[in-house]
Formats: C-alpha cells, sequence, structure tokens
C-alpha cells in the first residue's frame, strides 16, 4: 500500500477520453500534478453528479498544473455510455480509467474485494508521483472540487497551510 511522502508505482489501463478509447499511463502526466478520482460507478447516484463537476472546473485544476483522472471499475463501454448521456459531460475534459479487477485501486489500498467496488476516494500526487493527499469518504457522500482544489493549491506552496487556509488567487 502506498501512503503519504511515498512514490506511487507506474500504472496504465484502457481510458475513455476526449479522444476516445485510448490506453492510458500515469508517465504520460510525468511533470504534473495528478488527481486521482476514485469512483464507485459510472451511474450511481452520486459518481455522476461528481465526474460533471470535476470535469466542468477542469480548467481550473490543469491551470493549476494538474491532471484529473476518474477511475472506477466499469467497463471502457459504460464510461462511453456516462459521457453520451450527459450533458455535463460533453466536451469530456477528463479521462475516465477502467480498472475493471481493480489492480490500480489495490494499490492505493481502496478497493473493497468483498463489494468488489472501488472506494470512493481521492489521491493526490506530485509531479515526481509521490503521494502528498489522501482522502476516504463514505461511498454517498460527493467530493468537493472547491476542497481539492484548495489541497492542491496549499501543498503546490511546500509550506504549511493552517486551518481555513485559502489561495490567494
Amino acid at each position: 500500500m502506498i501512503t503519504i511522502g511515498n512514490k506511487a508505482p507506474s500504472f496504465s489501463g484502457e481510458a475513455y477520453t476526449s479522444e476516445g478509447r485510448r490506453r492510458l499511463d500515469i508517465s504520460q502526466f510525468s511533470g504534473k500534478w495528478k488527481i486521482l478520482l476514485f469512483y464507485v460507478a459510472d451511474f450511481s447516484e452520486v459518481c455522476p453528479t461528481e465526474i460533471a463537476q470535476f470535469n466542468g472546473e477542469y480548467e481550473r485544476f490543469t491551470n493549476a498544473d494538474a491532471e484529473i483522472i476518474g477511475i472506477s471499475a466499469d467497463n471502457i463501454e459504460n464510461h462511453e455510455k456516462l459521457v453520451n448521456k450527459n450533458r455535463a459531460l460533453t466536451p469530456l475534459r477528463l479521462s475516465l480509467m477502467s480498472d475493471i479487477n481493480g489492480e490500480i485501486a489495490k494499490l492505493f489500498d481502496v478497493f473493497d474485494d468483498e463489494k468488489g467496488k472501488i472506494r470512493r476516494s481521492l489521491v493526490i500526487l506530485d509531479p515526481d508521483n509521490v503521494m502528498k493527499y489522501f482522502l476516504v469518504t463514505d461511498n454517498y457522500l460527493g467530493r468537493s472540487t472547491d476542497e481539492t482544489y484548495r489541497a492542491l493549491k496549499g501543498l503546490q506552496t511546500g509550506k504549511a497551510c493552517a486551518v481555513n487556509w485559502e489561495p490567494s488567487e
């Protein structure tokens, strides 16, 4: 299991992107911050709302030198169906990786073997793939793009950020 301060191993997988289906490798984003948005399922109550919100704010994160990668145990066909049924995902800006067997999620210890699903979690990796932030929450609680952005910007300062610290921009 990877913990805060440890380097994440390389991983790759099939993904649905703005360019359609393609193989995605974490090394493609070398030198950038990575936000791994692990989610339960494409067609659950909460996940589509999160994916849509992160997709809508994609430029905010890319302007902060970060890439967002959604990861679930759904297959590529489900990712494609989700994008085609949800106007908030058109155009699709972030990538949706398929982790059918939970191999990527298991690297981060966020795969629920009993349920065969990925736990709702969020990981921020720095440009050297070192884990800097790790959040796991109940599957029925959506994550905040504002809090994710605040955490990213705080980590990028390389300094201590007190409670309720906010980026100055």
